[in-house]
């Protein structure tokens, strides 16, 4: 460990980008805690502290792991990144649906930026809407006595927009310069580091709630701690096990004879993820089941919760759905196909170009379906027993929760995978520097 962090510090470009990513996360840490103008704090800490044990603590206890507890502070970054995740599902939908979007995404780096410019123009606009109606219901809570702003109800309305959809932009361009000038996923850190610093918050609850005595109300002794403890192994053997599992595909390699020397003829491995879309379908899924819930709240109708059978398949069959639709959009069987004619290879037994792009499409389909599958095992089945085991949403959500796990080791394993790209190329570098240096003369 500390060879790869003194190796890690000898790279320049490597070291800048790290230091870059940190100094930007540090200021989305920064962010969660500035609060928005005009609000009564101390009464709105109060009161979302008895809407958070109430019928709303689910659906706070879920935003707030998303957002990095900024909900609860009323902060800039009340909302999170979540309008960018909704625009990006938007339009990555759009271009699979709109043929003028689709030609668009085709035509390379101008179309992906006209693309990530209407993605942006659209956070915007869903981050207006949803930050008007979480103004507007936060003006409506209270007494007469006691509202939870300060001024009038307009400006506060008004101040709150601007405040949180300001907040949102900065956001996304944190992320984007993350993802430019950092090392990994913009996106995907900020939120990976807003789950993380809901766990101590967790780990507190845990000490708190734990008991040596047997069981009572709202605690749980040895026998559930070892319980919950092999959970949460389990699911971390299991799910980085997954995300690194591979097929290899043999591929064969023409024979090409020049003069007297035969060349080629080898076999070599194509690998083929078991889990091509990352933990991207579960962000998306988890985004997508956020609002129904909200709104069911809200209207004060109890029939769409997090326990609910009716959520629950309609959120596996999300993280299925977005699991091969985002499958579909980093993997094409037929340009693969096309690449190994074009250099006289073939998968043994399948004719070169159809059959081989059909071979590898069927093969991705079933690859899929087991990734997706997993996924949202892992998603729900950690919330399902703790309906039986009776433990405390926020300490759900901050240690044993599915979906923060998987966010957590898929992107940490993709940083690792980024810093190790960085070594490679290195090794690469310093090898042409050696060996293609020219002849003086």
């Amino acid at each position: 460990m500390l060879r790869v962090a003194a190796d890690i510090l000898r790279q320049k470009e490597l070291r800048n980008k790290i230091l870059v990513t940190i100094a930007l996360l540090a200021v989305f840490r920064l962010g969660a805690w500035l609060p928005i103008p005009m609000v009564n704090y101390d009464l709105f800490r109060d009161w979302f502290q008895r809407q958070a044990s109430g019928a709303l603590g689910a659906v706070f206890g879920m935003m707030g792991m998303i957002t990095a507890g900024s909900l609860s502070r009323a902060t800039v970054f009340s909302l999170g990144i979540m309008p960018y995740i909704s625009a990006s599902i938007i339009m990555q939908l759009l271009t699979k649906v709109i043929p003028a979007m689709k030609e668009l995404s085709e035509e390379g780096g101008s179309g992906r930026r006209k693309i990530n410019q209407y993605t942006r123009f659209l956070t915007v606009a869903i981050c207006i809407v949803q930050s008007m109606v979480a103004c507007i219901y936060i003006a409506n809570q209270g007494t007469p006595t006691q509202v939870l702003y300060q001024g009038s109800r307009s400006s506060f309305i008004f101040m709150g927009m601007m405040t949180i959809t300001t907040g949102t932009i900065i956001l996304m361009w944190i992320g984007e310069q993350i993802s430019e000038f950092g090392i990994g996923n913009g996106i995907s850190l900020i939120i990976m580091v807003g789950i993380i610093s809901r766990i101590p918050a967790g780990l507190i609850e845990a000490i708190k709630s734990f008991s040596f005595a047997p069981e009572g109300a709202g605690e749980f002794g040895v026998g559930v701690a070892v319980v919950l403890m092999g959970l949460f192994l389990a699911i971390l053997f299991s799910v980085v096990y997954i995300y690194l599992g591979k097929r290899m595909i043999p591929v064969q390699y023409g024979r090409q004879v020049r003069g007297r020397k035969v060349m080629g003829g080898q076999k070599q491995a194509l690998w083929l993820r078991v889990n091509q879309a990352g933990v991207i379908p579960v962000i998306f899924a988890s985004a997508l089941m956020t609002a129904p819930v909200v709104i069911s709240r809200l209207i004060r109708l109890d029939v769409f919760n997090y326990q609910s059978f009716e959520y629950n398949v309609l959120y596996v069959l999300l993280i299925i759905f977005f699991a091969y639709f985002y499958t579909s959009m980093v993997f094409n069987p037929d340009e693969l196909a096309d690449q190994l004619k074009e250099h006289g290879s073939f998968v043994p037994g399948y004719r070169a170009g159809k059959k081989t792009a059909d071979f590898f499409r069927d093969t991705m389909v079933h690859l899929t379906f087991v990734g997706a599958v997993f996924l949202a095992a892992v998603a729900i089945l950690p919330k399902i027993l703790s309906g039986f085991i009776r433990i405390q949403f926020l300490m759900y959500t901050s240690l044993f929760g599915g979906v923060g796990l998987l966010i957590v080791i898929g992107v940490s394993l993709d940083l690792m995978q980024k810093i190790q790209e960085h070594f490679y190329m290195r090794d690469y570098g310093g090898f042409l520097k050696k060996k293609l240096k020219g002849r003086r003369r």
